[in-house]
């Protein structure tokens, strides 16, 4: 189950709640170095890179430092990856505003 239905159901509230209390770095961290790595599969980077998008509408700079890191990978990155990463620049964009 993707992490964005948990958090969009009516019904996951508490767990919501619950997740944003706990210290979410380490995730973070991962997420971040999943994403840089060459040697990761496109698929886990875009799932590195919508986690990371989450968690950004908690923290400010972690939109920022998302935003720099992704435009700098965007154009050698593939193609499917690239097209789930213009939707997440633009709610970004959107958000920054």
């Amino acid at each position: 189950m993707g992490i964005r239905r948990v958090v969009e159901k009516k019904a996951s509230k508490a767990c919501e709640r619950e997740l944003w209390i706990t210290d979410l770095e380490p995730l973070e961290e991962v997420c971040f170095r999943c994403f840089v790595e060459e040697s990761t599969r496109p698929v886990v980077e875009a799932h590195c890179l919508e986690i990371l998008y989450l968690l950004s509408t908690r923290e400010k700079w972690n939109a920022e430092e998302l935003l720099a890191i992704f435009e700098s990978q965007l154009a050698y990155c593939a193609p499917s990856l690239r097209a789930r990463g213009k939707g997440i620049l633009g709610k970004l964009y959107a958000s920054k505003k």
